[in-house]
Order: C-alpha cells, then structure tokens, then sequence
C-alpha cells in the first residue's frame, strides 16, 4: 500500500510541476517587452526544461498536452523571430501584444478543460468496467455456489435414494422371512395334528382293550369261583400275609433306590456350585484388578492436574514479573520489544497446547484400558452363547426322542383295524381341505395387504423424488408398518405357544389315562392271586366264601395304596418347594452382588468425571482471566501510544540500549527455561519410576495381605477344633454308629431280596398252572405288558428332560436380564464420556478462538504503531503528496481495497488447500485483514 500511495504522489507531484511552468511561460510571456533580448533563449529553456519533465510522466494525457503547448510555443517562437528579425519593440499596450495574450490564455484554458474532461470520461470508464468486472465476479460467485447446492442437493437425492431402496429390500427380506417362517409354524400345526389324531386312536385302541379285559375278568371270577370252593383258609391267610410282606419289601427297595439317586444328584450340584463359586471368584478377581487400574489411572489423572496447576501458577508468577517490569519501564518501550514479547507469548501459548495434548493423550490411554474392559465384557457374552448353543444340542437330542415315539406310534397304527384307517383317512381329508381353504385366505389377505404397502411404499418414493421434506415422515411411516409385522409374528408366536400348552394338557390326559390302565391291570392281578388263594382253600374244604375274601383284600390293598400315594405327594412336594427356595435365593444373591459392584464402579466414574469437568471449569477461567488481562494491558498500550507520539525521536536511542539489555536478559531466561525443562524431564521420570515401584509394592502388599488373613483364619479354625473336641468325639462315635446300622439294613436287604425271589418264583409257577387253559390271552397280556414298559421308560425320559429344559429356560432368562442390564450401564456411560469429549473439544475450540484473536489484535496494534510511525515520518517531511484532489485518493483506496480483498480470498484458499501452513497463512490473513479496517 505505501508504495502504491508514493507513485500517486510522484505523479501528482509531476502533473503539478507541469502546471505551475505553463503559469511561469504565461507570465514571461507578460514581462516579453520589458526585456525582449532574453526572451529567446529564456524561453528556449524554459521550453526544453518542459519537455524533459513531461516526457518522464508516464501518463498519455500529460503526454498529449505537452504536444498541444509545444505547437503553441512553436507558433508564438516564429511570430517572435520574425519580430526580431524585423526589430519591432511591442509595448504591452499595444493592441497586438493584447490579442497575442488573449489568445494564449483562451487556448490554455481550453486545452485545460479539454484534458480535465477526458480525464473524467477515462475515470468513469474505468469505474463503469469495474463495477461491471465485480458484477461479473458476483454473477460467477453465485452460479458457483448454485452449482456446488445443487451438486450436494444431487448427492443427497442420490444418496436418500439409495437408502430408501436398501430400507425396500430390508423390508421384502423381512416380509419373506414372515412368509417362510409362517409355512413353517403351518407344518408344524400340522404335525401336531397328526400327532393329536394318533393318540386319539391309541385311546380308541385302549378302551377296547379294556373292555376285553373286563369280559376277561368276569370270565375268570365265574371260572375262579368254581375253583376257590376247595381251598382252605389257613393258606389263604398265609398268602395274604407274603403278599403284604412283598409289598412292604418292594416300598422299601423303592425308597432306597430314590434316596441313592438323591444323594448322587446332590453330589453333582454340590459339584456345579463349586465350579461356578471358582468362576465367580476368577470374575471377582478379575474386577478387583480392573478397579485397581482404574485407581492407578485416577491418580495419574491428579499428578498430571497438580503438574498442570504449577504449570498455571508459574504462568502467572511469569505474568507477575511481566507487569513489574511493563510498570518500571513504561515510557521505555518500542515496538520491537512489544514484537519480542508477543513472540514470547506465542511460545507460552504453544508450550501450553503442547501440555493439552499430554493430558488428551492421558485420557486416550484411559479410554483404551476402558474398551479393554469392553472386550473382558464380550467374552462373558460369549461363554453366555456357548451356553445357548448347549441348549439347543439339548433341544435336538429332545426332538429326535420326539421322532423315536413318532415312529413306534406309527408301528402301532400299522396294527390296528382297516376300518379305522379308511374312516381317519376320510376324516383327515376333510379336515386338509378345511384347513387348506382357511390358510389360502389368510395367506390371499396378507398378500393383498402387503400388495397395498407395496403401493404406498412406491407412492412415497415418488414424493420423495417430487419433495425431499417428506421423505422423513415415509420412513416412519415404514417403521410403523415393519413394527406391525413384528408384532403379527409374535402374535403367531403366541398362538403356537399356546398350542403347545394344549398338546402338553393333552399328553397329561393320556398319562393319566395309561395310569388307570395301570392300576386297572395291577388289580386284576391281585384278583387273580386272590383267586388262586380262594381255589386252595375251597380245595381244603372251608365254610368262608369266596366274595367275602376278595373284598376284604381289595379294601384293605387300596387303604395302603392311598397311603403311599399321599406319602409320595408330599414328599415330592416337599421337594419342589426347596428346590424353587434355593434357586430363588441364589438368583437374589447374584443380582444383589451384581448391583452392588455395579453401583460403587459408577459412583467413582461419576465423582472422577465431575472431578474432570469442575478443574476444566477452572482452567478455562484462568484463561479468560489472563485474556481480559492482556487485553487490558493491550488497551493501555495503545492509550500510551497515543499519548507518546511526540517523544518517540527522543526516546529512540535509550530504547535501543534497553533492546540490547532486555535481548541478554532474555537469552539467560531462554538458557534458564531450557535447563528447568530437562529438569522437569528428569522429574517426571523419577516420578514415573517410583509410581511403577509403588504399584509394585501395593500389589506385593495385598498379597502379603490376603496371606495374613489366611493364616489367621487357620489360627482361629484349629483353635475352635481344639476347644471343641468334646463335640468332635461324638459326631465320630454317631458317624460309627450310623455305619454299623447301614451294614445291618444291608444285610437285611440281602435276605429280603432272596425271599423276594423265592415268592417271585412260585408265583409263576402258580400263574402257569392256572394260565395253562389260556394260552391265547396270555400272549396278548405279555405283549400289552412290555409295551407299556417302553411307554414308562420313555414317558420317564421325557419328564425328566422337560425338567432339564425348564431349568435351561430359566437359566438363559437370568442371563439375558442380566446383559440387558449391562448394556444399559454401559450406554449411560458412553454417554457421560461422550458428554466429556464435547466440553472438552468445545474448550479446544474457545481457547484456540482466544489465540485467533489475540494474534489478530496484535497484528492490528502493529499495524497502528507503523501507521502512526509513517504519520509522523510525513509530517517531518519525508513524503510528499502526489494527489491532492480528494475524489482521486478515494478512487485510489477503492482501487487498492478490492486488490486487499481479492488477496483475502487468495490466502483463505490457500489455508483451506494447506491445513499444515495454517500458522503462517493465519498470520498473513490477520495482516491483511487488518490493512482493510
């Protein structure tokens, strides 16, 4: 700018020079007759000297009215020779001498007005262009920006396309999904139809079998009757005595079977809750650790904000230092000094980015060690899914038992009658048709349904091309229908569920159906014994009769079997209860634990991030503090300025040995900064050193710690065994006691088994001699028998995994509301974190703000102390003006003010094409943005 404005000056200078020796000619013209012999050369001179001066103006018009005035004088120089070559002495009175000058002066003044105007034309010709070159600029400007809107409108259409038909594609895979999963549920209902229909006929088949049966037994009381008439009743008194007995000894065998399975059973789940007592104490161990890392990270945390908090405190005692010597030296400044300072102060400033990236690499280090305890987390979620994939072997070994019953069940529907074959044949027909018409028009709505979404999806996706508004609301609306199908499909869920429910009563219908069976076969037995007995007696020749007998007998065996079964109710009962107890108060236990460890981890994250967040308060404040600070000092400074204009030139020559003495001191401070450096290198090292040997050393600690405390456990068990040896004798004596009695039952045991084999073997003999007449129905009662054998052993089997899968079911419940519950405490603490991140990013941004302006207002305030030192430069005379006219200067700075602003928008393209130059860019902005205020 201040050369541009020293060759405006040089050209006005000359232009002026120009005018006033055209005034000087007219005036020698006037003084021509006072000495006419000088005027010839004088004028020569004065001629060339004219020449030589425009002909250096670089402008066409000075050149243009220098040729002008040449031809003039050439024209006035011939009259004059010719003068003197007549030697004719004008006097100015003389009319010729009058119209010579008129003449003259008329045609300078028009030649004047003349370059005036074409001056004028010039400039508004050029302000004409201008104007329409930012016009065009605009034009172009604002087509660029329409273009880059309507790329980036393009791209988001394209890209909300996309997205719309991905959204379509999900929803068809998922309409799909339905479909395949509903012909799945349908062949399964029909399956389960199949199934319901065999076990309808297997009833069928079974009260046939009864009624032959009863046919049978009263066939055999009439033939039995014949026969008891000569038995005799001291046998028969002795048969229902062994039969008594055999009954009590088969309870009893039962009874200690079923307590040899308990104690088994109870050894494996002490076993089970011994290894998941071993897991929670590894998953103890494991969060102990983690809680002591956490630790360890914390007071880092505090060591580095104690370390930042002296690097604050020095800040300010540097800060202290400064302002005693601003207040010592306060007529004494210049502007190099204020250079030197604000280097200085950039230094600081980068000095304290540099600690900020420390204390940000801090935090990353912690984030790290946090997604560590992230992955410990994925690991128990992946033993969680080993558990499931157990689960679903066990459903599979379950469905293939499921097949085996399948296939006997078949075998026996090859057995029965074609009648029953040809009529269920019909029957099922009828019912596939039924079932195939209702679920045609169900699938025939879904599709006409899915046919209507379908539509209204297309009819939004064409809104969506029309108006990209409404796109939004379409897409919720597609949640909403997605969200319907869902619930449709738990729906379906729910139905098959609760067919399941009603194939499982149906089961239990047919257990308790095969259990009468049971009974019913159990009692003809005991009628046969009877019987037989009534035959031995009436063989004897007694006076009782038969009916009487058999009654007395059947009362008294369905006393003792009323008896036994309320016995076997309530215990199992009984052990229901327990059972149901204990897994109650362990699930409580669990999550009591759970929530306990969960709630005292996140108080300390919450304490330690209020912690963070109240000392990033503060160091913000401190920040602001020192801005105002600064800008105060910065305000004064140029209120002193002001005022010491005038007494710079005296002040030069001291401020120059004060440079040279404050630049020594600096270097030394420089030399002292340096060494304090490397000893805070070497500090933070030894403090690096004596944190690892004091970890170390707690670690040591705890483990010498939980060693005491082993011992002292130790101590106190063998002190209670040695006071307590009285109570130890006896439960060995009871221990032996116990032992003695259990060999005793045993061999009790023994000798009950034999004569239970003896009993066992002459009542076959018995039921062969009487079954010899019957050898028919004595195949069909051996066939009946070991099928319904099979039917207990598999009805036993599937109880039993049914049990198993309940308590998986359970298990697996447990387990996912405890993950549910993890994942939402881990959600709530991303969110604190990223809650962190942001006030921290947004204290980045403020206080590199604060750096933006500062470096800003000094570039300003140098600019002003040169402005002013260039002032009083043109006061003293150093410069002169070149334009004097003022709508010339305004042009001018208009001129140079569109080249600052086009050199603005240079340098903003530059920063944005080189983000590693941002310093230096940022520099050369702030000084050109400070030129055009």
């Amino acid at each position: 700018m201040s050369g541009i404005k020293k060759v405006q000056m040089e050209k006005d200078n000359y232009k002026l020079i120009a005018e006033e020796k055209i005034l000087n000619i007219h005036n020698e013209n006037n003084d021509f007759i006072e000495d006419p012999n000088e005027f010839i050369p004088h004028q020569s001179n004065e001629y060339n000297n004219s020449n030589t001066n425009l002909i250096e103006t670089e402008s066409e018009t000075c050149l243009n009215g220098s040729e002008s005035i040449s031809k003039d004088f050439d024209s006035v120089n011939s009259e004059v020779t010719s003068i003197n070559n007549q030697i004719i002495v004008l006097e100015p009175n003389n009319p010729v001498m009058m119209r010579f000058q008129n003449t003259l002066k008329h045609h300078l003044l028009k030649q004047r007005e003349n370059l005036q105007n074409e001056l004028l034309t010039q400039d508004g010709i050029i302000r004409f262009k201008q104007n329409e070159k930012t016009s065009l600029i605009n034009e172009i400007n604002n087509i660029a920006c329409r273009v880059e809107t309507q790329y980036t409108l393009l791209n988001e259409f394209h890209r909300m396309k996309l997205e719309l038909e991905a959204a379509k594609e999900q929803v068809e895979t998922y309409i799909n999904h339905g479909k395949h999963r509903y012909t799945e549920i349908s062949i399964k209902t029909t399956v389960e139809t199949k199934k319901f229909e065999v076990f309808k006929r297997q009833l069928d088949c079974s009260q046939g079998l009864v009624k032959e049966l009863t046919k049978y037994e009263k066939e055999q009381e009439t033939t039995f009757n014949i026969c008891n008439q000569k038995k005799s009743q001291a046998k028969h008194f002795k048969k229902k005595l062994l039969n008594e007995q055999q009954k009590q000894d088969l309870l009893l065998l039962s009874l200690t079977q079923e307590i040899l399975r308990l104690e088994d059973r109870m050894k494996q789940l002490g076993e089970q809750a011994e290894t998941k007592y071993n897991e929670r104490e590894l998953l103890k161990q494991k969060v102990m650790d983690s809680s002591t890392d956490l630790d360890s990270i914390n007071g880092d945390n505090t060591k580095i904000t104690l370390l930042w908090n002296d690097v604050l405190i020095n800040i300010q005692q540097r800060d202290k230092s400064f302002r005693k010597i601003k207040n010592d030296f306060h007529y004494k400044r210049s502007v190099q000094e204020e250079f030197h300072k604000n280097d200085n102060l950039i230094n600081v400033s980068n000095k304290l980015k540099y600690e900020q990236n420390n204390l940000q690499n801090s935090l990353k280090i912690c984030l790290d060690k946090f997604n560590n305890l992230k992955d410990e987390y994925s690991k128990l979620i992946q033993m969680t899914e080993f558990q499931h994939q157990n689960l679903d072997q066990v459903l599979f070994d379950q469905k293939s038992i499921q097949n085996k019953i399948n296939a006997l069940l078949l075998t026996l529907n090859t057995k029965s009658n074609e009648k029953l074959k040809y009529e269920e044949d019909s029957l099922d027909e009828l019912k596939k048709q039924l079932f195939s018409n209702s679920f045609s028009t169900q699938i025939n709505n879904k599709i006409s349904e899915l046919k209507i979404q379908n539509k209204e999806h297309e009819l939004v996706l064409v809104e969506a091309e029309n108006n990209l508004s409404q796109v939004l609301l379409k897409l919720e609306q597609y949640r909403n229908t997605s969200f319907n199908l869902e619930k449709d499909i738990k729906e379906n869920t729910k139905y098959l569920n609760d067919q399941g429910f009603v194939l499982s009563a149906l089961d239990s219908e047919l257990n308790k159906i095969y259990t009468e069976i049971k009974n019913k076969s159990r009692q003809i037995d005991l009628e046969n014994k009877k019987l037989e007995t009534m035959k031995k007696k009436l063989e004897e020749g007694t006076s009782t009769t038969p009916q009487i007998q058999i009654d007395q007998v059947r009362y008294k065996i369905n006393e003792v079997e009323k008896k036994i079964d309320s016995i076997k109710q309530s215990w199992v009962q009984k052990q229901n209860k327990n059972v149901q107890l204990l897994d109650q108060r362990n699930k409580q236990f669990n999550e009591f634990n759970k929530v306990c460890k969960y709630a005292s981890v996140m108080d300390t994250k919450n304490i330690k991030i209020e912690l963070e967040i109240v000392s990033l308060y503060k160091v913000a404040d401190q920040y602001k503090r020192t801005l105002i600070n600064m800008r105060n000092t910065i305000l004064k400074l140029n209120e002193n300025c002001s005022n010491n204009k005038g007494k710079s030139n005296q002040m030069l020559n001291e401020n120059e040995w004060i440079q040279y003495s404050y630049l020594a001191e600096l270097k030394e401070n420089e030399k002292q900064c340096l060494e304090y450096m490397d000893r805070l290198k070497l500090l933070k090292n030894e403090l690096n050193d004596t944190k690892n040997v004091y970890i170390e050393k707690q670690r040591e600690s705890k483990s010498w710690d939980s060693k005491v405390q082993m011992l002292v456990e130790m101590k106190k068990e063998i002190k209670k065994k040695e006071g307590d040896s009285g109570d130890i004798d006896a439960m060995k004596n009871e221990i032996h006691r116990m032992q003695i009695r259990e060999s005793q039952l045993k061999k009790n045991l023994e000798k009950i088994m034999l004569d239970l084999e003896a009993c066992i073997s002459r009542r076959e003999m018995i039921y062969n001699k009487v079954a010899a007449n019957d050898v028919r129905l004595k195949g069909k009662s051996e066939a009946k028998q070991k099928f319904l054998k099979k039917l207990d052993d598999l009805r036993l089997s599937i109880k039993k995994i049914k049990m198993e899968c309940k308590k998986l079911d359970r298990n697996i419940s447990d387990l996912q509301h405890g993950k549910m519950a993890l994942v939402n405490k881990i959600t709530y603490a991303n969110d604190k974190l990223n809650e962190a991140h942001r006030i921290i990013n947004d204290l980045i941004k403020n206080i590199e703000d604060i750096g933006a302006t500062k470096i800003k207002n000094i570039h300003n305030l140098s600019y002003k102390q040169s402005y002013a030192q260039f002032l009083d430069e043109v006061k003293k005379g150093k410069y002169h003006l070149l334009i004097k006219s003022e709508s010339k200067m305004d042009e001018e700075f208009t001129i140079e003010w569109k080249k600052n602003s086009k050199l603005i928008g240079v340098t903003e393209a530059l920063k944005n094409d080189f983000p590693y130059l941002d310093f230096q860019i940022t520099r050369l902005l702030n000084i050109l943005k400070s030129i055009d205020n």
